[in-house]
């Protein structure tokens, strides 16, 4: 990334001595170019950015869950989709999240059901993303030896505790998965 940074930089500079050299001052081209110029730059550099950073938003996506029909009625939801103009398909997965008294279940969109165990869960954590005052939360699991991670945002409300249930049910079933301790503010 530096060095694509730098070489950037060294091209930049070389294109605003060229402006500067040979367009005169006094046309409206000068302003232009050196604008235009300025704004490359920059987008160049938000991608290399975005680039290096934005590989810790994106779902973990590389292990095919062994879905089925399982039915998800009398389950408990502890997901939804946040909105953030679609920008939050590339952080949360695509997965609704149910839980009984002792599996976790992943719903894809076409309704097949993947199961796991909570013993599976080897990690409930916060991350550090944010939509919507939506906290995006993190499960690592298991399956079958391939680690999976699931991002999402928790459906906590005043009339809904689903994910406050799992959460104190994964605390007592396996509390050294539990990472990040719950909190009203940070949800």
């Amino acid at each position: 990334m530096i060095k694509r940074i730098l070489t950037g930089l060294i091209i930049y500079a070389i294109c605003i001595v060229l402006i500067i050299s040979f367009l005169p001052s006094e046309s409206g081209s000068f302003i232009i170019g050196l604008v235009l110029t300025g704004l490359l730059f920059g987008i160049f550099i938000v991608y290399e950015v975005y680039k290096k950073y934005s590989a810790d938003l994106l779902p973990s996506a590389t292990v095919m869950l062994p879905y089925t029909d399982h039915p998800v009625s009398g389950l408990r939801k502890i997901s939804y989709k946040p909105f953030l103009f679609g920008f939050e398909k590339k952080i949360v997965s695509g997965d609704n999240l149910y839980f009984d008294h002792n599996s976790i279940y992943m719903v894809n969109p076409m309704g097949k059901s993947a199961k796991f165990s909570l013993y599976e869960i080897t990690a409930l954590k916060r991350t550090s993303v944010r939509i919507n005052n939506s906290t995006i939360w993190q499960i690592s699991l298991m399956d079958d030896g391939k680690p999976v991670t699931v991002k999402f945002a928790p459906n906590f409300s005043l009339a809904n505790k689903n994910f406050l249930q799992f959460y104190t049910l994964l605390k007592e079933i396996n509390p050294n998965a539990v990472q990040s301790e719950w909190n009203l503010w940070k949800i």
